[in-house]
């Protein structure tokens, strides 16, 4: 039986070291978080392979502490420290489960005060699968953003979990200009085939990264758009997770057809919450990354209007277009005040009147400080904090405001 408990008792210290999983925004369709391990390759001072061996507890028998031989079979990344050595002692308590095993590892460590450090362990198996992913990892790590993608897709859908898990990642991490220059080499086919596997429903984290993807890659609308319009059709199944990656997607490949469903959905209040709002979130997607030639203004506006009656969506559509700054809906926006009690909305309406230089905003405002200014004045603080160089994006107070109950 191969033991497991190795690999986590040294992610845990990693996490530690290094405060915590990292969390990058780059793919707004995907659910990932972590280190790569490309990362922790450049972390690591040295990375080996090899048999774990006569693990000792410490005398304080704490967690972690103590130490564990490691056989080396080979050095993957090198360092002066194990030059020549056939065997080093790790320090780490790291129990072997099952004496018998044939599983080698791959350590990454790091070196202090002369001392090998591991911080993640991960068991190989006979194949060496990930020992190969490693050294790929390796060979490939100073290429452009493309090539290194290209490298990455291979083992998108692999059986190991760990190398399927950490590809995705890559990915999940890019930046989208590389992604639509790769996206655009890849088998439309693959990733068709991807999206149809019953697994999407069970991991829909990735259906928003593989629907983004065939929108691009395909040489074939009619084929692949029928495919992605019946995932956005059956959202709810998918519970809405990753639906607007398959919008965008089918916005890429078929825009009118795909900008007709949008309307569809966006006028329709009986549509469900799990397929409207990521109608929004691909359209953001789209303003957001400049990309107005897959959608115009005229028409990201046109399809938002509608969702101004949900109550739900009303605040996060006002508070786009605040942020966008296009003031072209201000009366609709204004009108929303009156049509929704709820208080996050009509927050929203006085942020959006705020920042709209509009003579229209500008007395909504005088009216809306003789209801309730101190209202007014808590929003006020409120936007600047958020929009403080060291918070947000503009300029203003650093303080942060204490919100009046």
């Amino acid at each position: 039986m191969r033991s497991v408990l190795p690999r986590l008792l040294l992610v845990v210290p990693a996490l530690l070291l290094l405060g915590g999983p990292a969390r990058v925004e780059a793919c707004p369709f995907c659910s990932a978080s972590g280190q790569t391990m490309t990362q922790e390759l450049n972390l690591s001072s040295v990375i080996l392979y090899g048999k774990l061996k006569n693990p000792m507890r410490g005398a304080d028998d704490l967690y972690g502490d103590g130490t564990t031989e490691l056989e080396i079979a080979e050095v993957v990344k090198p360092h002066d420290i194990v030059k020549g050595r056939t065997k080093v002692t790790l320090s780490r308590y790291i129990p072997v489960l099952d004496k018998n095993a044939n599983d080698n590892y791959l350590i990454f460590c790091d070196v202090y005060k002369g001392k090998i450090d591991p911080f993640r362990g991960e068991p190989v198996g006979k194949d060496e699968t990930l020992l190969k992913y490693v050294k790929g990892l390796i060979k490939h790590k100073d290429d452009k953003p493309g090539e290194r993608l290209k490298f990455f897709f291979e083992f998108l859908d692999g059986t190991d979990p760990v190398i399927r898990g950490d590809a995705y990642r890559e990915f999940a991490y890019a930046d989208y200009k590389d992604l639509v220059d790769v996206y655009k080499q890849l088998p439309a086919d693959k990733i068709a085939a991807w999206l149809a596997d019953p697994r999407m429903k069970t991991e829909p984290g990735r259906l928003g990264l593989y629907g983004s993807m065939l929108g691009h890659a395909s040489k074939d609308p009619e084929k692949h758009g029928k495919q992605l319009r019946a995932i956005i059709e059956d959202a709810e199944t998918y519970g809405g997770i990753g639906i607007d990656g398959v919008i965008a997607g089918y916005l890429v490949l078929q825009p009118k057809e795909a900008y007709e469903l949008i309307l569809d959905i966006t006028k329709d209040s009986k549509r469900p919450f799990k397929q409207r709002y990521p109608v929004l979130k691909a359209l953001r997607f789209f303003v957001d990354q400049k990309r107005l030639d897959v959608v115009s203004q005229k028409q990201v506006t046109a399809a938002i209007l509608p969702l101004f009656e949900d109550k739900d969506m009303a605040d996060l559509c006002i508070e786009d277009l605040r942020r966008w700054k296009w003031w072209g809906p201000t009366a609709e926006v204004l009108a929303v005040y009156d049509k929704h009690e709820k208080p996050i909305v009509r927050r929203a309406v006085i942020r959006y009147a705020l920042s709209n230089p509009s003579e229209e905003c500008k007395k909504f405002i005088a009216a809306e400080r003789k209801r309730n200014n101190e209202l007014v004045d808590e929003i006020v603080e409120w936007m600047k904090y958020e929009d403080s160089p060291t918070t947000g994006t503009g300029t203003g107070s650093t303080k942060t405001p204490t919100p009046k109950k």
